[in-house]
């Protein structure tokens, strides 16, 4: 029950001022309706960590587990070497199809999970400098289809992996280190690791002090958001390939 004291001072105010009588009567009388302002906030606050908590943000380290296994040798002899581009792409267009393959966002690929810019990482890895590798001969590993110059590098990568794929799964260290994301394709083996860069200046740069840069890329790797991680933009290769996924 509502005291009559408070009715008493509500009253006062009243007749001292309308206007602050309405604006302390309600709490005086503990009678306030919540404030529109605040009650939204509080609502979309609930919400956005209730989003949060059910849909946590996937990073590069969280999506590694769904691209765990053997690298597959697609196809590549002397069949395929001689074939035209468009028939490639439509072996790897079927390929695709048929094999559940899934494109991993971590890795600078195009939309349909073509390794960018046709770097033959193993050729690049052995003579420390950028070499064209081509889909005539092609390994599914780790979310990506890989382009080689050869069987014998195919073979190689197929072989192990690790030893050639690029760290940061293809995209400059020198952006990554400052915090930015872009595909590389030039070319630089440190420590027994391949490394790309966006451009030459940028590994020039990088050079003057790489254990610092590396620090700062890998401590950014593993938590990057893969919303960060855009396809590469389309080629002319990957117009074809979108096309013959689409028959």
């Amino acid at each position: 029950m509502r005291s009559i004291a408070s009715i008493f001072v509500v009253a006062i105010l009243g007749a001292i001022s309308p206007s602050v009588a309405l604006a302390q009567s309600c709490e005086l009388l503990n009678d306030c309706p919540p404030k529109p302002e605040e009650h939204n906030f509080s609502r979309q606050t609930r919400s956005r960590h209730a989003h949060r908590a059910h849909h946590p943000v996937r990073t590069v380290a969280s999506v590694q587990a769904d691209f765990v296994g053997a690298p597959v040798y697609i196809f590549g002899d002397e069949d395929t070497a001689a074939a035209s581009f468009e028939t490639i792409v439509a072996k790897l267009a079927a390929y695709i199809k048929t094999s559940n393959f899934k494109r991993n966002p971590a890795i600078a690929t195009d939309e349909n999970g073509m390794y960018t810019w046709q770097v033959d990482v193993v050729a690049s890895f052995e003579q420390n400098k950028s070499v064209n590798g081509y889909f005539h001969f092609a390994v599914n590993w780790d979310g990506a289809i890989w382009p080689f110059a050869s069987k014998d590098n195919a073979e190689k990568f197929v072989a192990n992996p690790t030893k050639y794929a690029p760290v940061y799964g293809g995209h400059c260290a020198y952006c990554l280190a400052l915090d930015d994301i872009t595909a590389g394709d030039v070319v630089e083996v440190y420590k027994d690791k391949l490394y790309l860069f966006a451009d030459d200046e940028y590994r020039k740069l990088w050079l003057k002090s790489p254990n610092s840069y590396i620090e700062k890329a890998d401590r950014r790797w593993q938590s990057l958001p893969i919303s960060r991680l855009k396809p590469v933009e389309a080629d002319s290769s990957t117009k074809l390939m979108r096309a013959a996924l689409k028959q």
